[in-house]
């Protein structure tokens, strides 16, 4: 009996150790990037600051960028790689059937993975200037709590840089020798963002539930172009190429496009040479 009980004891000894032996071999589970996207949430950007910037303090895309990014701005508080720093976020202008948009892209501070889209503006222009309206990727605002809506008047400094003709598109990149700032505590945050917003006078617009009519998933995940501005015939070429691919996959607002003010350039048609004229030739027999 002695002896049975030591072999048992002995076997279950040996059990353990192969457990926790297995278990110590096991690879270590890494966190994708959709679950990163997930963990931000809108408190974590000021998209409301954002749109109030649009009426009063930036002028173009490049000034609307540096505030979005300045830590005094209490705006972007955004760690998509959740590495206790706060991530860079571009500001991407693209053409859109029913108009422009600007998606707002967060660059992680480990460079460790593609940028990630966590929100995006709509500008249509109007007989009384520009609509706009924003709202966050789906990933961050599922049931679409946080939807803003607001106009700006056409002679506003930011609308008539929008709808600049022939200017090329404002696709940013991090700048060379940009610091990574540590993310603020969420008291912190928000205490930095009213202080901003009081000191410059702004007023930021009050959200609303989004409607079903805007689509942010269509708004954040249609293709963009290439990472550098481009001017002249390489610009016309991209936007034919985004514009058709959108196409394809529906408007980003409804089925059917809607035209803006101004109508699309006719195609120059290229006059094929006159031809020459010849004799005819008869081809009868003779009889």
């Amino acid at each position: 009996m002695k002896n049975t009980h030591k072999s048992r004891s002995y076997l279950l000894v040996l059990l353990i150790l192969s457990v926790f032996g297995c278990n110590n071999r096991q690879p270590q589970i890494t966190v994708t990037n959709n679950t990163a996207v997930a963990s931000v949430s809108p408190q974590d950007f000021a998209l409301d600051t954002v749109l109030a910037l649009l009426k009063s303090g930036v002028n173009d895309g490049p000034t609307l960028e540096a505030r979005i990014n300045d830590p005094a701005s209490g705006i972007n508080n955004v760690d998509v790689d959740k590495d206790g720093r706060t991530d860079f976020v571009n500001v991407v202008e693209a053409q859109i059937p029913a108009g422009k948009k600007m998606e707002l892209m967060a660059h992680p501070s480990s460079n460790n993975g593609p940028d990630i889209s966590i929100a995006a503006i709509r500008f249509a222009q109007s007989d009384s200037g520009v609509d706009v309206q924003a709202g966050y990727a789906p990933l961050i605002d599922p049931q679409g709590q946080y939807y803003y809506h607001d106009s700006l008047l056409a002679n506003m400094l930011f609308a008539q840089w929008l709808f600049m003709p022939s200017r090329p598109y404002y696709v940013s990149s991090v700048p060379m020798g940009y610091t990574y700032r540590p993310r603020m505590a969420p008291s912190q945050f928000t205490q930095t963002r009213t202080t901003y917003t009081t000191q410059t006078k702004i007023s930021p617009i009050v959200s609303t539930p989004r409607p079903a009519s805007f689509n942010a998933a269509r708004l954040t995940s249609p293709p963009r172009p290439a990472a550098t501005t481009l001017g002249g015939t390489a610009q016309g070429v991209s936007n034919f190429q985004v514009d058709n691919r959108q196409k394809a996959a529906g408007t980003a607002f409804g089925s059917t496009p809607v035209r803006t003010s101004a109508p699309a350039p006719a195609p120059v048609r290229v006059s094929s040479p006159t031809p020459v004229s010849r004799p005819s030739v008869s081809t009868g027999r003779k009889r």
